[in-house]
């Protein structure tokens, strides 16, 4: 038995033992419970269903507050307010989350770092995921042109990281959090993370932060139960709804939901600039404790269940069921409208006020939103870049952090440079004839793209005109001819070398400079590891398992496939099966037999040969429909969130160590003791080229189709 962590004089300890051990420390009279130090994750919010990049550029939206539609329908807009001006500076605010970047639009009075892991972390490059940032900005972001509103714009609020750079904690660290919130007279907690773990030391430490007068607000989840710590009767559960006042569809439903506010496409501050469209119950519940500081600063004597019962007798009762939206929408107009009436009818603990009219005011739905949430193709690249930030504040310093996020959008978003253009930087290609497919080796690409960082790396600091580097990018394909590096691939780094014109890094005065091109070239090879699971992934039969047939444009956030979002006519045998996935073959070239498109695709899945990519052969609308699966970090979501993570954070400290790359590099199942048992199409066959192995005992079967599919 070993202590992992003391926490002083709070009643509890963290240690690490075996099952014996704990089965024999819980009969101990002195012990309360014992229990695991579960993970619990901040919920993501990203989404993949539409067209539009995640980060909405402000020059786009020409004035990013004027798209604030969950403002509005909370009442909560700065005009609104403005009669009921309050100083909300003496409300103190922590924010329990990822951290928070450093930004114009945020005024953080502290940070702080619970991740002792991390403790190196810079603090303006603190928030690896984004989450964080996204949740702080509904809260407090600053009135000013830079980015969006919050509710509560010049709230004291403080930064208080619990996740790690994989958004992920323990469940002590979130306890720690909520007793230092304790130790420093912290007014109210934003809690945008949930566990379905009902923990008896995390209901103790909501307690304790009840006694102590803390207000507590928490995502109530984005799925089907209200999660903890909101499920806790002390702590106010927030669910999500879109413009139109509806509740959303990830939103949970129960008895312990208590409020709902907006959450579905609502734009927040995005951690490496601008602003970012997003969905989840994360995003709900700041608004709920911004709108609680507004109107606690009314009256600082008032109590925490004052505040709440305030919150819960003025909300918009008209939308629907309190089993979908508990007492309602948040309505900050009408808690103020209230106040005075409800001062002289309050009684602690009690809900219900005979005195108090009831809000059922109608829901007035504004435009619909000009903008929608983003895919993988940008946000979540961005997310596991930054892990950069956590790794090596000199390495990675902001403006090249910045330069590889931004080139990670240039290569999706610059036509020459695109998927359908160059595949090799999206995950690769497969080629050949239905009899005898190949593909080409993207582990080798991402090893080519990381080689030639470090052969520039060589020359740091030296004045090379674009000619020798470019020559560089030659000599080390050349040098890596015994697994050939497509042709193609080598021109397209010599055009990325030569690119001067990235949006969003104008602070880099010459991006043709040998170390502009390191983090370029690092940046297009990040992008390459992380589309290898959006794309190559092989599509498992629990997802055909599970399909379900829902209307067309609801989103898919889950791990099921929605069958009507697949053509309606007849399709093709299996051999056409083959050849339409792998070779492309247009509509008209397909065999007419009896199987439809989802049959065909179904079958497919079957036979084990359907990767990511090639679901987008047997939608309606390829770009609108298949970006859904492929490009959708909320579905079959440990793709991202412990594939690309892990993959993007290997090469990230590889190279802050200049060590070269290894069989490590695609196996977060086998290296990180994750649980992860998504196949990578001929994985096996393309590390065997490399001379790569598995671990000794590990079965490929688990990991890589075994020949190409």
């Amino acid at each position: 038995m070993e202590v992992v962590e003391t926490t002083g004089n709070r009643n509890y300890v963290v240690l690490s033992m075996t099952e014996e051990e704990a089965a024999e420390l819980a009969q101990d009279e002195c012990v309360v419970s014992v229990e695991r130090d579960v993970i619990v994750r901040a919920m993501s919010e990203t989404g993949g269903n539409g067209d539009l990049d995640a980060t909405v550029h402000l020059e786009d939206l020409v004035k990013a507050q004027e798209y604030e539609w969950n403002l509005a329908a909370i009442h909560a807009t700065p005009d609104e307010l403005m009669a009921y001006a309050t100083d909300e500076s003496v409300v103190r605010v922590a924010v329990l989350d990822s951290g928070m970047s450093v930004c114009e639009d945020l005024d953080v009075a502290e940070y702080v770092n619970l991740v002792s892991t991390e403790q190196d972390t810079i603090v303006y490059n603190q928030d690896a995921t984004g989450h964080g940032t996204a949740v702080a900005g509904l809260l407090a972001g600053n009135i000013d042109d830079e980015g969006i509103i919050g509710v509560a714009p010049d709230v004291t609020m403080y930064s208080v990281r619990v996740f790690d750079l994989t958004n992920e904690a323990p469940i002590s660290r979130i306890i720690g959090g909520i007793y230092w919130a304790i130790d420093h007279d912290i007014h109210i907690i934003n809690m945008s993370f949930g566990t379905d773990v009902n923990s008896y030391a995390l209901h103790q430490a909501v307690q304790a932060a009840a006694e102590a007068d803390i207000l507590m607000v928490a995502a109530a989840g984005n799925g089907i139960c209200v999660e903890y710590p909101a499920a806790y009767p002390e702590v106010v559960a927030v669910g999500a709804t879109n413009y139109q006042g509806a509740r959303a569809d990830f939103s949970p439903t129960g008895d312990a939901l208590e409020l709902v506010a907006p959450g579905e496409c609502v734009l927040t501050d995005s951690f490496y600039g601008g602003v970012t469209a997003l969905n989840g119950t994360s995003l709900a519940a700041p608004q709920v404790a911004g709108a609680a500081a507004v109107l606690w600063a009314k009256d600082m004597s008032k109590s925490s269940d004052f505040i709440r019962q305030l919150l819960n007798a003025s909300a918009n009762g008209s939308l629907g069921t309190e089993t979908e939206y508990g007492n309602g929408l948040l309505d900050v107009r009408r808690a103020f409208e209230i106040y005075d009436a409800f001062e002289e009818s309050y009684v602690p603990g009690v809900f219900e006020y005979a005195g108090i009219a009831e809000n059922l005011a109608p829901y007035v739905a504004g435009d619909e939103p000009g903008y929608v949430v983003g895919s993988w193709l940008h946000n979540e690249h961005a997310g596991s870049i930054n892990q950069g930030s956590g790794i090596s504040s000199t390495v990675y310093p902001t403006k090249y952090l910045t330069l590889m996020i931004k080139t990670s959008d240039y290569v999706d978003g610059e036509y020459g440079f695109q998927a359908g253009i160059i595949p090799h930087l999206h995950g690769g290609k497969n080629f050949g004839s239905s009899s005898q497919r190949k593909t080409t080796n993207y582990v080798n690409h991402v090893v080519f793209l990381y080689e030639v960082t470090r052969e520039l790396r060589k020359n740091k600091g030296k004045s090379l005109t674009v000619a020798q580097q470019k020559q560089i990018v030659s000599d080390v394909a050349e040098r890596m001819k015994k697994v050939e590096v497509d042709s193609e691939l080598v021109d397209k780094v010599k055009d990325l070398i030569a690119v001067n014109n990235i949006k969003g890094v104008d602070d880099i005065t010459d991006q043709t400079s040998v170390d502009s091109n390191i983090y370029k070239v690092l940046g297009a090879a990040l992008h390459l590891a992380g589309d290898v699971y959006a794309h190559r992934s092989m599509v498992p039969t629990s997802l055909v398992t599970n399909a379900v047939e829902e209307e067309v444009d609801n989103p898919i956030t889950g791990s099921y496939i929605n069958k009507n979002h697949f053509k309606s006519g007849v399709a093709c045998s299996l051999k056409k099966v083959e050849e339409k996935t792998y070779n492309s073959l247009d509509d008209n070239d397909a065999e007419k037999c009896g199987h439809k498109y989802w049959e065909c695709f179904a079958l497919g899945v079957e036979k084990g040969m359907m990767e990511f990519k090639d679901i987008r052969r047997f939608t309606i609308e390829a770009k609108k429909y298949a970006r859904q699966y492929e490009d959708n970090p909320l579905f079959y979501k440990s793709r991202y969130s412990i594939g690309t993570n892990y993959t993007v954070n290997f090469i990230l400290k590889s190279f802050a160590n200049n060590t070269a790359l290894n069989e490590e590099l695609f196996l977060p199942g086998v290296y990180s003791g994750k649980s992860y048992g998504i196949r990578l199409n001929a994985l096996k066959m393309l590390y065997e080229e490399l001379g790569w192995k598995l671990k000794a005992g590990e079965n490929w079967s688990t990991y890589s189709t075994l020949v190409v599919r």
